[in-house]
């Protein structure tokens, strides 16, 4: 095996044992708790002991004296798994801060793209354009978040394409018209909804980070919008693939992204 290779498993290993650092540390607190109190009850007899030896009782202080040093392996244990747990808690944090910066600059180059997509070839362009790009990313749905497709016998099931979460979907069209007022409603009730809670309505599985992206009544008021429309817009492709493109007027964000900027 020559140097290169080695120098890449190498770096392989450290890269995942970074990743993984977080749990790491939370299972050797959670053992380390264990472990301090099994020393904790090893020494407590040894320490009571001593004490005992003294013909006169002690005081506090003197009893501090005569059994600090049995207590020693405790006190480093419960020092090890003290600094794991905030170890732990400190290196979670500066994680999620690094996934929040990339997340908010793949959402800007995402807007500035779409922006100079549209000025350059025009509205239907961006929306074929995202549906070619994501022509193969299809999801199981029933499309009964709060619609039932039962109840509605005019209207048949046709192709989707969510583009908050890049994902195909079949259901119908008063469905996801009903799924986008109630976006709406819980904004106005709630003051925000986040991205699963339009995947519930919609009748499709939640995605990563979904609970923390959304849209905030508060926020979208500084876009001069107390209303969230959709423009659910018909693409079709060069090879026969036609679906409707559901787009909000506004990106799904964190909270405080707006003010952030």
């Amino acid at each position: 095996m020559n140097k290169q290779k080695l120098h890449q498993m190498c770096y392989k290993s450290l890269a995942r044992l970074k990743k993984a650092s977080p749990t790491i540390l939370t299972c050797v607190g959670a053992v380390g708790v264990i472990v301090t109190a099994v020393l904790a009850a090893r020494a407590a007899p040894k320490a009571l002991e001593r004490v005992q030896e003294v013909p006169q009782k002690p005081t506090k202080m003197e009893m501090v004296r005569l059994s600090w040093k049995y207590y020693i392996p405790t006190a480093i244990a419960g020092t090890a798994t003290i600094a794991c747990i905030f170890g732990a808690n400190a290196i979670n944090k500066r994680q999620n801060a690094l996934l929040i910066g990339a997340y908010t600059m793949l959402s800007k180059s995402y807007k500035e793209y779409r922006e100079v997509t549209k000025k350059l070839y025009g509205e239907d362009s961006d929306a074929k354009i995202i549906a070619e790009v994501a022509k193969n990313v299809y999801i199981s749905a029933d499309g009964t978040g709060l619609y039932s497709f039962e109840d509605d016998f005019n209207n048949e099931k046709i192709l989707f394409y969510d583009s908050c979460t890049k994902r195909y979907f079949s259901s119908t069209l008063p469905a996801v018209i009903n799924a986008e007022y109630h976006v709406n409603r819980m904004i106005q009730l709630q003051g925000y909804i986040t991205l699963n809670e339009f995947s519930d309505f919609l009748g499709i599985e939640h995605v990563e980070n979904g609970d923390i992206l959304g849209w905030y009544f508060d926020e979208m008021l500084e876009y001069g919008l107390s209303w969230l429309d959709f423009d659910n817009s018909l693409a079709k492709m060069d090879d026969g693939l036609e679906c409707y493109i559901i787009t909000p007027m506004v990106a799904p964000m964190m909270e405080g992204d707006y003010y952030n900027k």
